[in-house]
């Protein structure tokens, strides 16, 4: 087995270390300047699903944790939800228990920074272990970690957190090639682990699809299948490893909404349009060039929303740079790389192909949303390309010099098309598109002719990268005077730089941030008292979701929509500042069915046209305040028509609705249907009980005492006979009822809750929330760990 030394790596080289120190420093202070000033000022960013999704999650996960015991339950959507058996809390992902340091505000930002820098480190190193030169990883762990792609995912935590993962993988699984060493073979396991943890499968099963192609493509004809076989192990022991969070998390995959599927609506709508690939050579192509109907062309593509990707551009050197290089060689790794990429575009593209459609019928892709998603990969792949591209480019290789000036002409006149035959507005144009071809193309011209030497292609494989340096410094001191050789350093630090200032519009583009206060409790919150005891009960959300006028009214404008989801705490908003929200609607599919179909029924009751609808509803869920309307023509004229400072809701105190309660009527239903038909026949008490047993008389009852967490509830009751003691808590097979000590059924109760029959008398009741399948998971995922370590040791 040769060492790397042997193989002829520049790094052994004192001062190619030293280079590779400066560039990572370089690195790091780049970073410092994209991310560092919001951070210091205490902005942060919050478009899409951070402001909606994940700061509320991750508030909410903290709350949870700090109120003591172990996550099981949430409390806080509807009548409560798994937690940590839900991959989406990722409750076992070690890098987001960073939002336990210090004010949650500081721990929620740097978990998300973290990532961009082990992103980054992790490009880094690939790069350097395929033997690249510092200033070729500099940049391409720029592209990685500062590209369109990447910045488009801080918006989307779970799929920025699996893409952050893939380079550490191949870093470690290319060091375990060369190197059979046990720390190695448990580095890819761990890398594969954590990205197995977050519970993305798509973005994980394409990483193990590159591992193939990855070992195809590096290992020697005579080790491919030994490789191969590893690989597969390494995939394997890895999900043994992260088995506490997979086995859980597929044991609530069958009880969710997601056992349903999705609609072939929410399926199909964020396929990736044919022609946004473009976007990698021409940034933010379709945001800024207009349709011919008064929209930019990337509305037209995307009528029903954003694309799940904001912009796929990660540099034109990358791009052009890969390009030239597909064209100049003909390694298995091309051939190889280039159906995979076919494929992911394919299937990418989704409802624009008829595949898509023949899968989604045969049952294969019913549980799948964002196809965009397929094409990350491909994202990664252009990366690194490039990032090779620009390594042959700066060690002389004169025919990939020629072909990438080409292709920089052939991008130039395209550009040109498009300025010609698009209207732009004033962020694009000349200095968007024409200014950086222009810029590149000088310094390839000027700058590189000289510094290219005339040495073969064959010359510059890993092999001898070495004679390839000490061939080009020859050829400078040969060719060129003093000035050309001060030129020729420069022509590295150019290129990086012409790329960090090429991306660095994208921040503006991709991450908008809000000050310090957008992350603190609104005004109107003033109006809800902190307590478990009740829940709200958000109409308001409910008007807006489907389009009410006065709701709509308050989101016309780009620059005020958060604002007004912020101020109005539409869910989740709520739970970040301590609040429970009753009958909440399901935004990632991962509700449990009982909830859900509550949900619809209370649809369907209203859409029947029954007038005290939101009363029924509220008192079956343990309401205490009802977030209504502000009427937004007031409303305005009160703030002056600052939407920022509107407050879109009132908090209107209710009757205060219990969450445990006796039953005064029983009624026997056999489904959700008869549910919803019975309702809007008749008139109910507000203490009716609707269950799947057969109905009888209930006697009175009372509720002493309650004492409780979040997953278990202690309760002292007095019955007068037989009576029904209805728990407006999500029923889930995991929830125990014990009275007095023995242990009693519980039957679901008006669809989305849960109840239990009592005796007469005086009752000790216990319910208690616990998942085993943590625990065995836990104890799979131990089993693995050891096993990782000790098939490192046999594997060397």
């Amino acid at each position: 087995m040769k060492t790397r030394v042997e193989e002829g790596c520049p790094r052994h080289d004192l001062t190619h270390g030293l280079t590779y120190g400066l560039a990572f420093v370089l690195l790091l202070a780049a970073l410092l300047c994209f991310f560092g000033p919001a951070f210091i000022r205490g902005d942060f960013y919050f478009s899409r699903d951070l402001t909606s999704y994940h700061y509320p999650m991750k508030s909410m996960i903290r709350q949870v944790v700090e109120r003591g015991g172990f996550p099981y339950w949430n409390p806080a959507q509807g009548g409560g939800e798994p937690m940590a058996a839900n991959p989406a809390y990722e409750m076992f992902y070690p890098p987001q228990w960073l939002i336990f340091v210090g004010p949650f505000y500081l721990g929620y930002r740097l978990h998300i920074l973290l990532h961009v820098l082990l992103a980054a480190a992790g490009m880094f190193l690939l790069l350097r272990q395929l033997a690249l030169q510092p200033w070729s990883c500099l940049a391409g762990a720029l592209a990685f970690a500062l590209g369109g792609p990447y910045l488009s995912l801080i918006r989307l935590l779970p799929f920025l957190f699996s893409v952050t993962w893939i380079p550490w993988i191949f870093y470690f699984f290319d060091r375990y090639r060369g190197d059979r060493r046990a720390r190695w073979f448990a580095g890819t396991a761990l890398a594969l682990a954590m990205q197995a943890l977050i519970g993305e499968p798509i973005i994980a099963g394409e990483t193990w699809l590159l591992m193939v192609a990855f070992a195809f493509w590096r290992g020697a004809s005579g080790e491919r299948r030994k490789l191969l076989y590893r690989a597969l192990l390494l995939i394997v022991l890895a999900n043994g490893v992260a088995a506490v969070q997979l086995i859980p998390g597929a044991d609530h995959a069958r009880d969710s909404v997601r056992s349903r599927g999705f609609s072939w609506s929410m399926v199909s709508t964020w396929s990736l349009h044919p022609a946004r690939p473009l976007e990698m050579c021409f940034p933010a192509l379709f945001r800024h060039l207009g349709s011919g109907n008064g929209e930019t062309m990337l509305g037209s593509m995307y009528p029903d929303g954003d694309p799940f990707v904001q912009d796929w551009y990660c540099g034109v050197l990358i791009i052009l740079g890969a390009s030239a290089l597909a064209f100049r060689m003909r390694r298995s790794g091309t051939l190889l790389g280039a159906p995979i990429v076919v494929a992911l575009y394919v299937i990418s593209i989704g409802r624009y192909t008829p595949l898509l459609r023949w899968l989604y019928d045969a049952g294969f892709f019913h549980w799948l949303r964002y196809t965009e998603k397929f094409w990350l990969p491909v994202s990664v792949i252009v990366i690194g390309c490039g990032a090779m591209a620009l390594d042959r480019l700066l060690l002389g290789d004169r025919p990939l010099r020629k072909t990438l000036i080409t292709l920089n002409l052939v991008w130039l006149v395209a550009a040109g098309l498009i300025l010609a035959t698009h209207g732009t507005d004033r962020t694009y144009g000349w200095q968007q598109l024409i200014g950086r071809g222009v810029a590149l193309l000088v310094m390839l011209v000027v700058l590189s002719p000289s510094y290219a030497s005339k040495t073969p292609e064959a010359r510059l494989s890993s092999r001898s990268l070495t004679a390839a340096r000490d061939d080009t410094v020859r050829d400078g001191r040969e060719n060129g005077g003093w000035i050309l050789r001060r030129l020729r350093m420069l022509v590295a630090p150019a290129l990086v730089l012409f790329f960090f200032v090429d991306c660095a519009y994208l921040q503006k583009e991709l991450l908008p941030t809000m000050p310090r206060e957008f992350f603190s409790p609104p005004p109107a919150d003033r109006q809800l008292p902190v307590s478990r005891d009740y829940r709200l009960f958000h109409q308001a959300d409910w008007e807006w979701d489907k389009g009410s006028p006065r709701a709509t009214a308050y989101f016309v404008e780009d620059d005020t929509f958060f604002w007004s989801y912020r101020n109005g705490e539409f869910p989740r908003q709520p739970w970040a500042w301590g609040h429970f929200v009753a009958l909440q609607q399901d935004i990632d599919g991962t509700a449990l069915i009982p909830s859900a179909d509550l949900l619809r029924s209370m649809f369907a009751v209203r859409d029947r046209g029954r007038g005290d609808w939101a009363e029924v509803f509220m008192a079956m869920s343990n309401a205490g305040y009802r977030a209504v309307l502000r009427p937004f023509i007031d409303e305005s004229a009160r703030v002056n028509g600052d939407l920022r400072k509107a407050s879109p809701v009132d908090f209107v105190p209710t009757a205060r609705y219990p969450r445990y309660y006796f039953a005064d009527q029983i009624v026997s239903i056999a489904n959700r249907d008869e549910f919803v038909s019975k309702l809007t026949s008749a008139e109910w008490s507000r203490r009716v009980a609707f269950v799947s047993i057969p109905a009888f008389v209930p006697a009175p009852g009372r509720v002493v005492s309650i004492l409780g967490t979040d997953s278990s509830s202690l309760l002292n009751v007095i019955c007068q006979g037989h009576s029904y003691l209805v728990i407006s808590i999500t029923p889930h097979k995991y929830w125990k009822a014990r009275v007095d000590g023995q242990e009693v059924p519980l039957h679901v109760t008006n669809v989305g809750y849960q109840g239990l029959e009592l005796s007469s008398g005086n009752h000790r009741l216990e319910l208690r929330y616990r998942n085993p399948l943590i625990a065995v998971g836990g104890i799979v995922s131990l089993l693995a760990l050891a096993a990782v370590f000790l098939a490192g040791r046999k594997l060397v």
